[in-house]
């Protein structure tokens, strides 16, 4: 009886608004975002599994993520450029 109320419950759920959160969020402060991001998500994911379908703002919590980590990897690489070009030499 308690799965099926709770299983009722998120297929409910809505995480729109969590991820408009987010956004706001990250304009604050990149690190905040990513946090932010990354535990909504993670309860994104949770209500997805026990619904047995995609919660909606689930996509945009992943785009999100998605568009928070590429300065990480943009920074990421040019570390290792920079490594590798100083150690092949001119």
């Amino acid at each position: 009886m308690r799965d099926e109320i709770e299983g009722a419950a998120a297929c409910r759920r809505s995480y729109d608004g969590a991820a408009l959160l987010t956004f706001f969020v990250y304009l604050l402060g990149y690190l905040p975002g990513l946090v932010v991001n990354i535990y909504f998500l993670a309860e994104a994911r949770r209500t997805a599994r026990i619904a047995g379908r995609s919660p909606a703002g689930l996509g945009c919590l992943w785009g999100l993520l998605l568009v928070g980590l590429l300065p990480l990897i943009a920074v990421g690489s040019m570390i290792v450029a920079a490594l590798l070009g100083a150690w092949m030499g001119p």
